[in-house]
């Protein structure tokens, strides 16, 4: 059924309800979701990570450091294995 938009712009409301309808039924892609959430980690990191980084040995001193030390350690760590894998989910999800 045609109708006009303000009384001068024809358009197919039958037309348009099927492209609604089509575009709702379209995959929604994962990547947006992805880079958003890497991006709060990030935020989460740049916010929490200097009061942190001050407070552990400013608060505690030489045990505050010792804190810190094996914090940044186990992170150091657990790169290595993380990366591993991701890789391997990486690999299978492509091939």
């Amino acid at each position: 059924m045609a109708s006009t938009i303000l009384g001068r712009i024809p358009f197919d409301e039958d037309r348009i309800a099927k492209d609604v309808a089509r575009l709702a039924s379209m995959p929604v892609p994962q990547e947006p979701y992805r880079v958003g959430v890497f991006g709060l980690g990030h935020g989460l990191a740049e916010g929490v990570s200097p009061a942190v980084m001050s407070a552990l040995p400013l608060a505690l001193g030489l045990p505050g450091w010792l804190v810190l030390a094996t914090l940044l350690l186990v992170a150091g760590l657990a790169c290595h294995p993380l990366l591993t894998r991701v890789s391997r989910t990486a690999t299978r999800s492509a091939g």
